[in-house]
């Protein structure tokens, strides 16, 4: 057999110092990321608070000076202390830079085009790119938020943060305040959809289509869901199996408290908007007791999953 090395007392003392010498410069490694990545959050941080996320028609981040509330820029000062704060909290308030989607955003990216056509195919795709995106679709046709009016570890509070009136328009009484959607913009979007040229609610939902088949998820999407449900185009059986199926096990799959928050919001919605969430429900539930005759016991999940949504 081959020799074994000798191993001298002062080699082993050697070897253990050259592996604690690698410790400590990978702690300082560590320690030095970790300072990069803090300093770059407080940048950040301060970039949105006195210039803002660059979105055109406003964002819905409260700690933005594009936020919808109104806030507007804060001084450099104020801005310094509060982005430091930011950065030190457990969670993120940074602007999201998912291609989401609201009427505001709609309406300025016609405003871009005289051309009817140019104009037409830009709003197309601005929709494609929220609905492909489920994050997206989650954060479009939110409600106005309210800008922050408490003081934060003693920054004062920001002049005018207590008005409530951005956060009191269209979509507070009608069941968007448990999901925090704006059902109203929502109903307003459809409607504009279903008149524009080139079929935009269904190129919107084939843009859905497209994500869920990409890997895209609409589980704990309850925003996403009660937007896609209220498009007019779902009566159509070609949007059943690839629409209706993923939203109904989405909404089956959530937890009690957004059930609860959903079931909530649709009781608050006008009997037309929930006549045909049913309509849509009652067809999908029937082409699939016809193409199942006689049903399968167990139930099949999608037709559970269905009956349970609007039970």
């Amino acid at each position: 057999p081959p020799a074994r090395p000798l191993t001298t007392r002062r080699h082993t003392k050697r070897a253990r110092a050259a592996r604690g010498g690698m410790g400590d410069a990978t702690t300082a490694i560590r320690d030095q990321s970790s300072g990069v990545d803090a300093q770059r959050r407080v940048e950040r941080y301060f970039t949105q608070l006195t210039k803002g996320c660059g979105r055109p028609t406003g964002c819905y981040t409260a700690h933005c000076s594009n936020c919808k509330a109104g806030r507007g820029p804060m001084d450099p000062n104020s801005a310094a202390v509060l982005a430091l704060q930011l950065a030190q909290r457990g969670t993120d308030a940074f602007c999201s830079t998912e291609p989401y989607l609201d009427m505001d955003l709609v309406r300025h990216t016609e405003g871009l085009h005289a051309d009817a056509d140019a104009r037409a195919a830009a709003v197309a795709e601005v929709a494609r790119n929220a609905f492909r995106s489920v994050r997206a679709l989650d954060l479009s046709f939110r409600r106005a938020p309210r800008a922050p009016s408490p003081a934060i570890d003693g920054v004062a509070a920001i002049p005018g943060a207590d008005d409530d009136a951005a956060a009191d328009g269209a979509g507070a009484s009608d069941g968007g305040a448990q999901l925090g959607l704006d059902f109203g913009r929502v109903a307003e979007f459809w409607t504009y959809a279903a008149a524009a040229p080139g079929e935009l609610a269904e190129a919107c939902l084939n843009a859905l289509v497209d994500g869920l088949a990409a890997g895209a998820s609409l589980a704990a999407c309850p925003r996403a869901c009660a937007t896609v449900l209220a498009c007019p185009a779902l009566v159509e059986p070609q949007f059943h199996a690839s629409v209706l199926e993923p939203v109904y096990a989405a909404i089956a799959a959530l937890d009690d408290a957004q059930q609860a928050a959903l079931e909530a919001a649709w009781r608050g919605r006008p009997a037309a908007a929930r006549q045909h969430m049913v309509r849509c429900c009652h067809e999908y539930t029937i082409i699939c007791v016809l193409e199942n005759s006689p049903l399968p016991y167990p139930l099949n999940p999608e037709i559970r999953a269905a009956v349970q949504v609007l039970g």
